[in-house]
């Protein structure tokens, strides 16, 4: 009989879901073979639901044996030190698999260490076995508050023949108020929420990479005068100094059901204005002004004043870590300011009260007025 291990292979930092390859131990660790002569992927289907801090995957493959009968080890991967794959499920053929966590070795290519989680499964010859499996993995994070992830296609090459269909689902539904997605390759359908690929056929020797961005960065020009390059780090848009890193990070300015959201302190940073805040009763007031407008908002109230007269923000202010975020379009259109937007470059283009000083791109420039921000 004989005996193949096959492990759920991922050459990423931090894995999301991989097709199965066959391996072989060399020298006490596991390696993916070149080449397997029995066992075919027939198909595959993933479905992939990314969320701020982690992804849920939930996959399902077809083998077929075309061979004598062979027992299977198959393993999924997780790095030293990650918080989840902790919640790993398998089945094979509906009835659940026992699987057990097994130590790894260093991937030479990114320093990482992987172990695996692994379940052994007996193919007869010429026998055909539905593998399905379900975890939560980390989103990985870098400095610039994108998330990452991805599908690796690459370690079902060594399985016989061509992979016969995959179908690789992403739902951003948990995602969709954030303001950048981007996804490679290209090829893929979007309707709604999901995005989907599908492959026939096919020797993978491409990845499917998803990146979404966690806050939003607009490119900002004030009466004229660009303010900051567009980066989430740049302390001259709406940039707090006097918070801590993690602060800043949970506090940047985000889409929130499509209506950006900004920190009202970091407001004088990027426009000219005042910020203060006082007491009324119960309830804390906080005060925005510019010459000699002064609009008062009360955080989750919806409805504000400036001098007597009640404005209709857009939401209501609300607390984030400790930080007042407001909607930045009624917010400083309350102040009598005038905002554009020029979606072919993301450029925010505002004014300050008074007549116009020709700062705002023209309509060649492809500049709209901006609604739902």
């Amino acid at each position: 009989m004989n005996r193949v291990l096959m492990l759920f292979a991922l050459i990423a930092p931090v894995p999301s879901c991989a097709n199965g390859g066959p391996v072989r131990y060399a020298g006490g660790t596991v390696k993916l073979m070149d080449h397997h002569r029995s066992i075919r992927m027939v198909s595959e289907h993933v479905y992939i639901r990314p969320m701020e801090y982690k992804v849920k995957v939930s996959c399902t493959f077809v083998f077929q044996n075309t061979g004598r009968a062979t027992n299977v080890k198959m393993g999924f991967p997780m790095y030293e030190g990650q918080k989840y794959l902790r919640t790993l499920r398998a089945w094979v053929d509906g009835r659940p698999a026992r699987v057990r966590y097994a130590n790894g070795a260093m991937d030479q290519a990114s320093g990482v260490i992987y172990n695996w989680w692994v379940t052994t499964i007996h193919f007869k010859a010429g026998q055909t076995r539905v593998v399905r499996n379900y975890y939560e993995s980390e989103a990985e994070a870098d400095p610039y508050l994108e998330r990452h992830t991805q599908y690796i296609l690459t370690t079902g090459r060594p399985w016989r023949g061509t992979i016969g269909r995959a179908t690789i689902s992403l739902d951003t539904s948990a995602i969709r108020d954030y303001q950048t997605m981007w996804f490679t390759p290209l090829g893929y359908r979007r309707h709604r929420h999901m995005v989907t690929w599908i492959l026939r056929d096919f020797e993978p020797r491409q990845n499917i990479e998803i990146n979404y961005g966690w806050g939003y960065a607009p490119d900002l020009v004030v009466d004229g005068q660009r303010i900051g390059g567009g980066g989430l780090f740049d302390e001259r848009v709406f940039g707090l100094r006097d918070i801590s890193y993690y602060d800043q990070m949970e506090t940047m300015p985000r889409i929130t059901n499509g209506i950006l959201m900004v920190p009202a302190q970091g407001m004088r940073n990027t426009l000219p204005v005042h910020f203060s805040e006082s007491r009324s009763g119960r309830h804390r007031v906080f005060t925005m002004s510019h010459d000699r407008a002064s609009l008062r908002m009360v955080p989750g109230a919806r409805t504000a004043h400036v001098g007597r007269k009640r404005v209709r923000l857009q939401t209501a202010p609300r607390f984030r870590h400790g930080v007042l975020m407001v909607p930045f379009r009624s917010t400083i259109e309350a102040l009598g300011f005038k905002m554009t937007h020029n979606p072919r470059n993301d450029t925010l283009y505002i004014n300050s009260p008074g007549p116009p000083r020709g700062s705002g791109p023209s309509r060649r420039d492809g500049a709209t007025a901006v609604r739902e921000r």
